[in-house]
C-alpha cells in the first residue's frame, strides 16, 4: 500500500511569541532573529530563536484569529503569530491541513 507524504507548510512571519507552562520566561522573536512555524496535519512546530514547541494536532484547543494575528493555544501553552503581510497565506495552510478557527 502506498502512503501519500504529509503536506508542510512553513512560514517566518514578522513575529512569533510562545509561553510554555515547562519554561518559565516567555520567548518571542521578530524579524531579522529565528522564528518559523510549520503546520501539517499531525502537529505544530513553532521556534524561536533555539527554543522549539511541537504541537500534537490532539493538543491544540483553540485557534483564534484577527487582523495580523492567529493566536494557538493547547493544553500546555500558548502562541501568537504576528505579520502584516501573508496572514491570509497562513491562515489557508491552517485550513488546509484540517484545523478549523474558532468563532
Amino acid at each position: 500500500m502506498m502512503q501519500m507524504s504529509e503536506a508542510r507548510y512553513e512560514f517566518h512571519p514578522f513575529s512569533i511569541g510562545v509561553t510554555k507552562a515547562d519554561f518559565p520566561i516567555p520567548a518571542k522573536a521578530g524579524w531579522p532573529f529565528p522564528r518559523g512555524i510549520t503546520i501539517s496535519f499531525s502537529h505544530l512546530e513553532l521556534y524561536v530563536f533555539n527554543l522549539r514547541t511541537h504541537v500534537a494536532r490532539a493538543q491544540v484547543e483553540s485557534l483564534e484569529r484577527g487582523p495580523g494575528f492567529i493566536r494557538i493555544r493547547w493544553l500546555t501553552g500558548t502562541a501568537i503569530i504576528n505579520s502584516v503581510t501573508g496572514m491570509d497565506e497562513i491562515r489557508r495552510a491552517f485550513v488546509a491541513a484540517g484545523y478549523r478557527f474558532d468563532e
